[in-house]
């Protein structure tokens, strides 16, 4: 929706290094963006956090091998890059207020509120442990994407030139990356198949 839209730039969608149809690679894109890091979150919820299932090795393995161990890898082999801050052919380059970025992620946060105001307090619970551990991933992988060089804020007009946004904006507008666009977004991947029945209360304490 947000490449579709010319909100997100991404000339090329490469697998292995071969290129692949956009449509197949928003499938990737989003599996990996999105539901891997739901997944991912809840799963070191449930192990730090959750009476039933909690396993601190388990939870700092995931935390350290998984969000920590993929991009210092990739920190190791390509080494700290510097930003090519105003070049305009950035992959995966976004406007990140758009009218219909906005629109979207407003509709998702909203469903994701009404839901945990609603639900029972089992699925609430888990539901906010899970928010946390989205969070914790999210600030690891966010500042290692910094410290390397891959991951910066720009100002300017739409149509460019950019330039590197100040300290204080630039923290502001990744923490909300982390907080909202993230972990608040991303809520709905286990509220819809609570709403629809497919895990049991008794299955979210």
């Amino acid at each position: 929706m947000l490449q579709l839209s010319g909100t997100r730039a991404m000339p090329t969608h490469e697998l292995f290094g071969i290129e692949i149809p956009m449509y197949i690679g928003v499938i990737f894109q989003g599996t990996s963006e999105g539901a891997y890091v739901a997944v991912v979150g809840l799963f070191v919820a449930d192990r730090l956090f959750i009476q039933k299932t909690k396993n601190w090795k388990e939870g700092l393995v995931g935390i350290l091998v998984i969000m920590l161990g993929l991009p210092l890898i990739s920190m190791v082999r390509n080494g700290i890059q510097t930003p090519n801050v105003g070049y305009v052919d950035i992959p995966s380059r976004r406007l990140m207020f758009t009218p219909i970025g906005s629109i979207f992620i407003a509709t998702f946060v909203i469903i994701a509120v009404v839901w945990i105001l609603k639900t029972n307090p089992e699925f609430r619970r888990r539901a906010f442990y899970m928010f946390l551990g989205m969070v914790l991933l999210a600030v690891c992988f966010t500042v290692l994407e910094w410290v390397g060089g891959t991951r910066w804020i720009e100002v300017g007009p739409e149509s460019g030139p950019w330039i590197r946004a100040e300290p204080l904006f630039e923290f502001g507008a990744l923490a909300y990356d982390v907080v909202v666009e993230i972990a608040a977004l991303y809520i709905p991947f286990f509220a819809i198949p609570c709403a629809f029945r497919l895990i049991k209360p008794t299955e979210a304490v």
